[in-house]
């Protein structure tokens, strides 16, 4: 294999935690009836009658999109209604199995899997891909050594891509568990080379396999430093002994992949792990683990036992409970980077709600002198939810609902909801839709002259010129937005009022929210977002404590409710509850930029 580029990692990580890291939200890419994962000339597998191919396909279907639990579920009928005669019916336990164990239940999926192998040929594709479930779904059971033996064999025959980058950085880690660090070392080679590595797990691999280096003997730890293109600098020494220790846990495998890469960008960014400009703060040893590898109970544990007085959740819903109420069990600071299911004092709520930001929109409307609104949402659970948050937030004031009209969500063209706004005539019209949703409605708003827009050419003044507006007012949270929605539709949204979770690298005007810019021209996400505010956040609380050894779990606790920051997800303070304490981030489309909204 060809060395990796030499380019110098400004990172420092500490001792190595538990990781598979691999594999992509929405992104399963489970093994498909034309199996080419291992061997490209498989052959294709056909169900036994039409119907029980189309049966499958069907599953399978919900498999790549995502839809898990109804992939589980239908797996399972077509498993017991044609029985283990059929074709397809090892393939779709190797699918249920999969689909169970990004479920969670990796127990259930065991239980699905080990009964399946003896009947096929540890030779043969669909032989190696149940071994390869398997193994997976024992690393997340924690039983290492049963992963390592399923696994190890696989690792000259899996093809570039997710499933390999997947297998790659699991057997890393098993291998540096069982003190095998050339192996290892082989495996975070492979890893790194693959066009599937993401960035921060690149950063990540870069340090692990510099750690790694220092344990072999001189001759051996120089070759692999030029194959893997590490610098004399990168060793395992900490540069300041007196740093502020964070437990981080973020899925770095499975379908929730791609936000735990996210969510540790951010998080990197934010300790000066992946250069930059320095953020304000003590010096930050950020400790990592896999949330989708291992209980949840073992894994903070750990982190406890390695010094972490503060630990980042997950920043999906079971996972963020689960991790606040074990970090709160061991008397750790807990911030959620998640939505959890239920809310406790002991965990500062660094997520906003949804129902926050969509009452703060309907505040915002009352106070404008407007009294009369419509809501255009996609006919989903969020839409439904947000319309019910926005009505609610509505309620004892003047305002009234004039229309409330749905639309499937995957909808591009919107000309029946339009021609109803335009009968209804309301002042003011909710959106609570994506960015990308809410370029298409604006631009049809507009072509339908119910919203104003710039026109090619301005007045003397230089200020953009309306005609024929109708809505006075577009409310939306804008999910994901960043600059591509200014630059395609900021015409059609002047005046608009956002409750974005983040602004990306915009800037904002007239207010104080920290701009979070990689300076590579890629668009931060609000993950990133949310990763960059609760490491900068414990930072500067912990900066204002003294030094790192003031820095315990009821000090820093008290630090941050008593404080506040600006943040890239808005200001940053909390109340005597452990929620934000300020009212969600509004900003208003003016020009070509942003505004913030004042309350």
């Amino acid at each position: 294999m060809s060395p990796l580029p030499r380019k110098p990692w400004q990172f420092r990580l500490s001792r190595l935690p538990r990781t598979g890291l691999c594999q992509a939200l929405p992104l399963l890419l489970l093994l498909t009836a034309c199996p080419r994962r291992f061997d490209p000339r498989a052959e294709e597998i056909h169900g036994s009658t039409p119907l029980a191919e189309s049966d499958f396909r069907s599953a399978e279907k919900l498999v790549d999109q995502g839809q898990l639990a109804e992939a589980e579920k239908a797996l399972g009928q077509f498993r017991s209604k044609y029985g283990p005669a059929e074709p397809l019916y090892p393939l779709a336990t190797v699918h249920q199995a999969r689909a169970l164990r990004q479920l969670t239940q990796p127990v259930q999926a065991k239980a699905l899997l080990e009964p399946l192998l003896p009947s096929q040929p540890v030779d043969g594709w669909l032989g190696s891909e149940a071994r390869r479930e398997l193994g997976l779904t024992e690393y997340a059971l924690g039983n290492w050594d049963a992963a390592r033996r399923l696994l190890a064999p696989l690792s000259p025959q899996i093809v570039d891509g997710e499933e390999g980058a997947e297998l790659h950085a699991t057997l890393g880690d098993l291998f540096r568990r069982f003190d095998q660090v050339e192996s290892a070392l082989r495996e975070y080679e492979r890893w790194a080379q693959s066009k599937a590595v993401r960035p921060g797990e690149l950063a990540y691999v870069k340090r692990q396999a510099a750690l790694l280096c220092e344990r072999l003997p001189a001759p051996q730890q120089e070759s692999w430093r030029k194959r893997l293109g590490l610098l004399p600098s990168e060793g395992v020494k900490a540069e300041h002994p007196q740093s502020l220790s964070i437990g981080l846990l973020v899925p770095m495998q499975g379908r929730d992949r791609a936000l735990g890469d996210r969510v540790l960008r951010g998080a990197l960014w934010a300790a000066d792990l992946l250069g930059g400009g320095k953020q304000p703060g003590v010096p930050v040893d950020l400790r990592l683990r896999d949330s989708s590898a291992g209980a949840m109970a073992t894994l903070v544990a750990e982190l406890a036992q390695e010094g972490a007085q503060v630990i980042l959740t997950p920043p999906t819903k079971a996972e963020a409970t689960q991790a606040s109420a074990e970090a709160e069990k061991l008397g750790l600071l807990a911030l959620s980077l998640g939505p959890r299911e239920s809310m406790t004092s002991g965990t500062l709520q660094l997520l906003r709600t949804n129902r926050s930001r969509a009452q703060a929109l309907a505040q915002h409307l009352v106070r404008s002198g407007l009294t009369t609104v419509a809501v255009l949402a996609p006919s989903t659970s969020y839409g439904q939810a947000m319309t019910r948050a926005f009505v609610e937030g509505l309620q004892g004031s003047a305002v009234k609902v004039v229309a409330e009209l749905p639309f499937a969500e995957n909808a591009t063209t919107f000309l029946p909801e339009v021609q109803k706004l335009a009968k209804a005539q309301p002042e003011a019209l909710f959106l609570p839709v994506s960015s990308s949703q809410l370029e298409l409605i604006s631009s049809q708003l507009a072509a339908a002259s119910l919203v104003g827009t710039y026109r090619v050419s301005r007045g003397p003044d230089g200020e953009p010129q309306q005609a024929g507006t109708r809505i006075k007012l577009l409310l939306s949270p804008a999910e994901g937005m960043g600059e591509r929605l200014i630059r395609s539709a900021g015409r059609y949204l002047q005046g608009a009022v956002l409750a974005p979770l983040s602004v990306g690298s915009l800037p904002v005007g007239g207010g104080s929210v920290a701009r979070l810019d990689y300076g590579n021209g890629e668009e931060p996400t609000s993950l990133d977002a949310l990763g960059f505010d609760a490491v900068r956040l414990v930072r500067t609380a912990c900066q204002r404590l003294g030094t790192a050894d003031h820095c315990t779990a009821p000090a820093l606790s008290k630090a941050l409710r008593d404080g506040t920051l600006e943040g890239a997800t808005g200001p940053l303070g909390f109340d005597g509850t452990g929620q934000r304490s300020a009212a969600a981030m509004l900003v208003r489309v003016e020009g070509q930029g942003l505004e913030l909204v004042s309350p």
